[in-house]
């Protein structure tokens, strides 16, 4: 599936077969949906099929993938939104990290939906037909620097604050030594009062609880500045 995403440019449709069988009356079993007189549900393959039919980029962009994962990653034009599909073919867990490279913007929470079981043997039956169905949940999603690169780049000296070890190890690597960046949240944040100039927080206030969204009390008190990038909320 992965692959007729990747070619999404030239592949229209796709057909799973076979497609409907009624318990009791089939002759092999890898059918996609399952009923009886009353009931109905859907094997793992048809919400593999569900997931990959509602989540179609317009564009298919370049990726870099490590094994065993497989993956395919694209903008839905109309949506606005950046798709990344990842199948893990393996038995175990595998622990990935995602960089977009070339984005400026992104926002502070991205949908995920994963197609998983309490357990590896789960199937689904008419008695339990969601055992094995997509979660939906909502990842946070932290900066790597690229805003801060552009202050940099004009000359000023930037300070970075991260709550993701990850993030913040790649904006150090990115912003270099001579940018100060660490581990922490806006809430207590690990700088002196009154010790910059210009506090940039790119969508993040709506992220904060309402008593401190505009606690500027970093700012100097000669430039109470601040610059925002956010959603009304």
């Amino acid at each position: 599936m992965t692959g007729l995403l990747r070619n999404a440019d030239v592949v229209v449709m796709s057909s799973y077969a076979p497609l409907l069988a009624k318990i009791g009356s089939t002759q092999w079993t890898p059918d996609l949906i399952w009923f009886d007189n009353t009931r109905v549900y859907g094997s793992p393959s048809y919400h593999v099929q569900a997931m990959y039919s509602r989540n179609r980029p317009d564009v298919v962009f370049p990726i870099k993938v490590e094994p065993p994962l497989y993956a395919v990653a694209g903008l839905a034009q109309k949506e606005g939104e950046i798709i990344l599909a990842v199948a893990n073919p393996g038995g175990e867990a595998v622990a990935a990290e995602i960089d977009l490279r070339g984005v400026v913007r992104v926002a502070p929470e991205a949908k995920s939906v994963v197609l998983t079981s309490a357990g590896p043997d789960d199937e689904n039956t008419l008695e339990a037909p969601a055992q094995v169905a997509p979660r939906e949940g909502m990842e946070k999603i932290a900066g790597t620097g690229t805003q801060l690169q552009l202050y940099q780049q004009a000359g000023c000296r930037v300070l970075g604050i991260d709550p993701s070890p990850a993030m913040a190890n790649k904006a150090r690597i990115k912003l270099g030594a001579e940018a100060g960046v660490v581990l922490g949240d806006a809430i207590r944040m690990p700088f002196a009062s009154a010790s910059v100039d210009l506090a940039l927080m790119s969508l993040m206030l709506h992220e904060l609880p309402e008593s401190v969204r505009f606690g500027l009390f970093l700012l100097k008190a000669s430039n109470q500045t601040m610059r925002t990038n956010t959603l009304a909320f």
